[in-house]
This record gives structure tokens, C-alpha cells and sequence, in this order.
């Protein structure tokens, strides 16, 4: 997630992409509280660097809807793992 979060300043992909593998990466959690947490660390240190407008990843990083739903898809993944608490 760490290197994720880096790699995503260096601007040589798409943050879409990016946060997209960070999303899947963090689906391999199996155990729900330690899932909850690296999903709420993941929001953490991407909170900055989603695309939005007047964003610096807006132009190669994508378009608010891929911030949208990156947020979305990981917090109806936080949702699954709170209902299995």
C-alpha cells in the first residue's frame, strides 16, 4: 500500500490504475478486522492523491469518477468485512 501510495506521485501510470490494484491487493485480507484496517490505511494514504478537478492527478491520473469509485468499492468492501464481525 505504501509503495502504491509512492508510485502514484511519480505520475508514470494512471492513478486509476493504480488504485485499482491497491483495491485488489487488499481483497487478499482474509481476517476481517486486520481487512478493516488495511482499508482504512489504504484511505489514508490515498486521500491526496485521488483524481479530482484541480487536482494535479487530474489530467494523467483520471476523472472524479474513478475517485468516486474507488471510495465506493472500497467501502462497501468495509461494509462485508464490518457484517462478518
Amino acid at each position: 500500500m505504501t509503495v502504491g501510495s509512492v508510485y502514484i506521485q511519480t505520475k508514470d501510470l494512471p492513478a486509476k490504475d493504480l488504485l485499482k490494484d491497491m483495491i485488489e491487493m487488499a481483497k487478499g485480507v482474509q481476517h476481517p478486522m486486520r481487512g478493516l484496517f488495511v482499508r482504512y490505511y489504504l484511505n489514508k494514504l490515498c486521500k491526496d492523491k485521488l483524481p479530482d478537478t484541480g487536482n494535479t492527478y487530474e489530467d494523467h491520473g483520471g476523472r472524479v469518477e474513478d475517485s468516486i469509485d474507488f471510495l465506493l468499492t472500497n467501502l462497501g468492501e468495509m461494509n462485508r468485512l464490518w457484517v462478518r464481525i
